[in-house]
């Protein structure tokens, strides 16, 4: 197997810390390790950003206003939320979590995470300017701790003053001191530690080494290893991992061995890990600050990474922030409460914003609704109902609104659908906005449809984007869910259903992204919404929505899982075998549950495959 070599990486750096002087003079360590590191790396070439998470500080005179004007990237996760989150009193620091927010921040592939007080070896940093890094591989280093004030000694003099060396037995340990060096490709491996465990700090390292593992042991295609590249060495000091190890309980929580080390592996992390649904203030240029639950729509710091660059006079410049688009859902509803709030709180914590188009619910959606107006619902419509559902009209509303409010971009969205970017975007709005930077002012969703695997399941009042894992991939034709455009004078959706946004000189973005589709949450949710409906006859002649049209409860069948694809917790989404029609709605006699043939998927892949190249051919005429 040919493997994957990325060249001229570059590397988001993440660390953590408070400003609570830990281990001596911290902030005096921080600076000196940074200063040597980034000299070192400038001077070989390496190119990286430094992303600093000050976790739960003592008070407002945060370090990250120093580390900024450096070129820091920094988030402060308040007070308010680690006691939210931590079980544990005596614990104010909570290491591993708040590298999780740095890893859903950064903006580059490669992720290093390491610690504030660490320096670089030689032979780390000359692997790193002389090699290229493997996506399959996660690269450690050993840890040296060192006698103090020698942290712009030459490397010779630190390994001679080391005072305790965490051996790794010729790469066979390779967990030793992960939290001071694990280097990979968060695109390949796309997870964070452990957020399950709440009252330590301690071997949540390691479990991140041991996931990795688990997870892929089985899979041919990933292939994981490990490779030390050198050595990284820390200041001793009273409160290091040698002169604390031996307690039960530390300042980094309980120490329990066993069960921290062995016992449920792999874990799963929710779809919201890393905070990234927490909603950030912006306090200065660099630094955000990060909301307690209830505040308005998620403000993300800069996507384009800050590079600090030396002027003649040494001195760092940064370059300003620029401006977050703004980007609009423009969702239309009728008796949605069973979908509503999952679907606007999803919206938020993707930084996107909501126009809710009410046609006439006589449920809940409204109230529902209104709740989220300043918290992510920015407007509320009312579209009559004339009493049959009439897809023209409520896509010719949305282009109406779509060139009245005021914003970059616009999503033609439903209420049972959660929507998200491809990797390594951790948010829409980032993969929306890098998609208008790059040039392109389309893109297409590949739909993948969720629904209950027998008439005993029922989803109907829990989270069923956590719950639900059985999925197949919709694509009756390729390129088939155009839904998200850059605002332009002559929208037209209504043609289309709402599934092509169509308007002169469209470029789509050539990867598409993700469209999660919970079509049904149980038996009687799927006769409710189709049985009641009364469609338009002129959208019915047009073959629109057939299937729902013709549906009796006796159709009802549903797939099993053996014919679905069971959701990966990696991200990894299976578009073999599509389907082109809800068998579900056609009854056991419609419903074939063959296999498509070899030719049949071949063929399948290769009219996609013609589609994107047409489209890439248009792009490259414009």
């Amino acid at each position: 197997m040919k493997k994957n070599i990325v060249n001229h990486q570059k590397i988001s750096i993440v660390f953590a810390g408070r400003n609570d002087q830990y281990g001596g003079d911290f902030k005096s360590k921080l600076l000196a390790a940074w200063k040597r590191n980034y000299t070192e790396m400038i001077t070989r070439g390496i190119e990286g950003e430094w992303i600093f998470i000050e976790w739960n500080p003592l008070n407002e005179d945060y370090l990250s206003y120093t580390l900024a004007p450096l070129g820091f990237k920094c988030y402060v996760v308040p007070a308010s939320i680690h006691q939210s989150i931590c079980t544990n009193p005596d614990m104010n620091f909570m290491q591993f979590y708040a590298k999780n927010v740095g890893i859903r921040k950064a903006s580059y592939p490669w992720v290093l995470l390491t610690n504030a007080d660490v320096v670089f070896g030689n032979d780390v940093l000359d692997y790193l300017q002389n090699n290229t890094l493997l996506e399959n591989i996660i690269y450690r280093a050993e840890r040296r701790d060192i006698k103090s004030g020698l942290y712009t000694a030459d490397f010779p003099k630190m390994l001679e003053n080391t005072v305790m060396y965490y051996d790794s037995y010729g790469g066979q340990h390779f967990e030793r001191g992960a939290g001071d060096f694990t280097l990979y490709n968060k695109n390949r491996i796309d997870f964070g530690h452990d957020e399950n465990i709440k009252d330590s700090d301690i071997y949540i390292d390691i479990r991140f080494i041991s996931n990795y593992l688990k997870k892929h042991e089985s899979n041919s295609n990933i292939s994981p290893g490990f490779k030390f590249i050198g050595t990284v060495f820390k200041e001793d000091h009273q409160l290091t991992w040698r002169n604390t190890s031996h307690l039960a309980s530390s300042h980094k929580g309980l120490n329990k061995r066993e069960e921290y080390l062995t016992q449920n592996i792999p874990y799963h992390l929710p779809e919201n890990w890393g905070l990234i649904d927490y909603p950030v203030k912006k306090l200065d240029d660099n630094i955000g600050l990060l909301q307690p639950f209830p505040k308005t729509v998620n403000i993300q710091l800069d996507h384009q990474p800050i590079i600090p660059q030396l002027s003649s006079s040494n001195s760092l410049l940064i370059s300003a922030s620029p401006k977050s688009l703004k980007i609009v859902a423009l969702l239309t509803i009728r008796n949605e409460e069973r979908y509503l709030s999952r679907c606007l709180e999803h919206l938020r914590s993707q930084g996107i914003e909501v126009c809710v188009i009410d046609n006439d619910s006589t449920d809940q959606s409204l109230e529902i609704a209104k709740s989220f107006l300043g918290r992510g619902v920015i407007r509320i419509e009312n579209f009559p109902y004339e009493g049959k559902f009439e897809l023209t009209k409520i896509c010719q509303n949305e282009e109406r609104l779509a060139l009245e409010i005021n914003a970059d971009w616009f999503i033609h969205h439903d209420a049972d659908e959660i929507r998200q970017a491809p990797p390594p975007y951790p948010t829409l709005l980032e993969g929306i906005e890098d998609t208008d930077r790059q040039g392109y002012n389309a893109i297409n969703f590949d739909e993948f449809v969720f629904l209950p695997t027998s008439e005993a399941e029922s989803y109907e009042g829990k989270d069923y984007v956590q719950e639900m894992q059985y999925y197949y991939f919709f694509e009756p034709d390729p390129l088939r869910r155009i839904n998200a455009w850059k605002k332009t004078p002559h929208i037209n959706i209504h043609s289309s259903g709402g599934h092509h946004a169509l308007f002169p000189e469209r470029k789509i973005f050539p990867i598409p992204f993700i469209l999660r589709h919970y079509i049904i949450l149980s038996k009687d949710h799927v006769i409710e919404k189709y049985i009641k409906r009364v469609h338009c006859e002129s959208e019915l002649a047009k073959g629109w929505m057939l299937d729902r049209a013709r549906f009796t409860p006796d159709k009802l069948n549903f797939p099993s899982k053996s014919e679905l694809k069971k959701l990966d917790p990696s991200g990894i989404w299976d578009r073999t075998e599509p389907w082109d029609k809800h068998h579900f709605l056609l009854g056991k006699k419609e419903t074939s549950s063959q296999p498509l043939s070899k030719l049949q998927r071949l063929e399948k892949g290769l009219a996609r495959s013609q589609a994107w190249l047409e489209q890439i051919q248009a792009n490259l005429k414009e």
